[in-house]
């Protein structure tokens, strides 16, 4: 287990920044040596999504450089779980995110690249760059339709899983990334009902499939795939139809969250 303690700055180390928020100047103690970074993972239907910021380049306020997680030191004055909230919202304007800790991340050269120590240094008014930063992740997996509104301040996007080799990442953020998704993958042979968080109320076999496929970055074969689907009794067939389609309609099902529960064994 992490103790944080053991990773807090000592005084000399600890700056404090001058932020405008709501118009008014509020003091806050920085400490530069415990960070968090929040990995929003999105399905817009299609393909898994991460949610990514811009950041301002070194000495250059109109510039911008390497993509980032949404992620900040944290406040003195503040929790970990109360710093994920405010990174995500000050940066991606996102609101209303279930957010979980996963994983701490605290390798001896994850500032082993000047930009990366210059932004830091000029960012946060640093006279030196802390020897060590440790970073809490957060993750959450949301429906991306859900969160379409995002905040142009540090050009928020949302950006496909499968084009994050053709972009440059900031830190050790692209490993922090490829285990949120491991993560995914491993929740969802867990605990199956994570898949319906994304899904619409009403959904078809053929959406059902394309999340599994999409989340395991590979085909399915379909014959044994909605055989085992339809055996599950928490996913009911509906007397429905989806509608104005240009192909054939397929039937509707929905997920049943009480009988699931009872197999579960929760109630």
């Amino acid at each position: 287990m992490l103790n944080l303690s053991d990773i807090f700055a000592p005084s000399n180390q600890i700056s404090n920044i001058e932020v405008n928020k709501e118009s008014a100047k509020i003091n806050h103690s920085l400490n530069v040596n415990v960070s968090v970074d929040c990995v929003v993972i999105g399905f817009d239907d299609k393909e898994l999504n991460v949610l990514l910021i811009k950041r301002l380049q070194a000495g250059d306020e109109k510039a911008y450089s390497p993509y980032k997680l949404p992620g900040s030191p944290i406040y003195m004055d503040e929790s970990l779980d109360d710093a994920a909230k405010r990174v995500l919202v000050d940066c991606t304007g996102l609101k209303y995110v279930s957010l979980e800790q996963f994983r701490a991340y605290g390798e001896i050269d994850r500032l082993r690249r000047a930009e990366d120590v210059q932004w830091l240094e000029r960012t946060h008014g640093l006279a030196s760059t802390p020897e060590r930063i440790v970073s809490i992740s957060y993750i959450a997996f949301v429906r991306q339709k859900k969160f379409r509104q995002l905040t142009e301040t540090y050009q928020a996007t949302w950006m496909p899983v499968s084009k994050l080799d053709d972009i440059d990442l900031a830190f050790d953020h692209r490993q922090i990334i490829t285990d949120a998704i491991r993560k995914i993958r491993r929740d969802v042979e867990v605990q199956p009902s994570i898949v319906f968080e994304i899904l619409p109320r009403k959904f078809t076999m053929l959406q059902l499939r394309a999340v599994y496929e999409t989340i395991h970055g590979e085909k399915l074969d379909i014959r044994n795939f909605h055989k085992k689907m339809t055996n599950l009794k928490y996913i009911v067939q509906l007397d429905e139809l989806e509608k104005d389609v240009p192909h054939r309609a397929a039937h509707l099902y929905k997920f049943d969250r009480v009988v699931y529960k009872r197999l579960r064994g929760s109630i």
